[in-house]
């Protein structure tokens, strides 16, 4: 089975077809129909969910976006380390947390540590270290989680949208973003990841679209 993440999405309509245009290439070790059931996808997008994610899932023969936090299909990339009760919260329950007052930690809009030198960094909440590696995977395991509830089944593939570059000018940062977000994937139970570019979904997406051949 494989997830599909996209991030920061113009419109709902949009996330469908951009998710849909991941299911490339399919796997023909199972059949069509086991193929269309089990298969799942996740478009990441501008780094690591950089404002929203949502998780489209292949049920059946249709594509569809799931809830991801309650009944909402979007998830804002926000993490809250509760100091009173020791607890974890994710997207909108994070944020609400923060306003609240409650006394803790909120981190956000994690992608500038992809390619960064604090991809080895440790930064200390309340009582335990935490690697800027482990806090990522706690988001994408938070979206794994939904995945799973969603389908009933443990999804141990996934395809993560990437930009062309996460790091512009320097090959070796770039390289070793990819290698961080393929690291961190299987840390939370992912055995086989893979990675589509963002240009290429976008266009594979407006071709499910066209119903006529078109010049411009």
């Amino acid at each position: 089975m494989a997830l599909l993440i996209r991030s920061r999405p113009r419109s709902m309509a949009q996330s469908r077809l951009t998710a849909s245009a991941f299911y490339y290439p399919p796997d023909r070790s199972i059949s069509k129909p086991e193929r269309l059931r089990k298969w799942f996808y996740a478009v990441l997008r501008a780094g690591f969910w950089h404002v929203n994610s949502t998780l489209a899932c292949q049920i059946q023969d249709r594509m569809e976006l799931v809830a991801v936090e309650e009944n909402s299909r979007t998830l804002p990339s926000s993490i809250f380390f509760d100091f009173n009760d020791n607890s974890i919260s994710f997207g909108r329950a994070a944020l609400s947390r923060y306003v609240d007052g409650a006394e803790g930690r909120l981190m956000r809009s994690l992608k500038s540590v992809l390619g960064s030198s604090l991809m080895e960094e440790t930064t200390r909440i309340k009582t335990r270290v935490y690697t800027f590696k482990e806090i990522i995977g706690l988001i994408l395991g938070r979206l794994k989680a939904a995945a799973d509830a969603a389908t009933g089944a443990d999804v141990a593939h996934v395809v993560l949208g990437r930009p062309v570059h996460f790091v512009d000018d320097n090959p070796e940062a770039d390289r070793n973003a990819r290698d961080a977000l393929e690291e961190i994937a299987r840390a939370q139970g992912f055995r086989k990841v893979a990675f589509q570019y963002e240009p290429i979904a976008a266009a594979l997406a407006y071709e499910q679209s066209v119903t006529r051949e078109e010049f411009g």
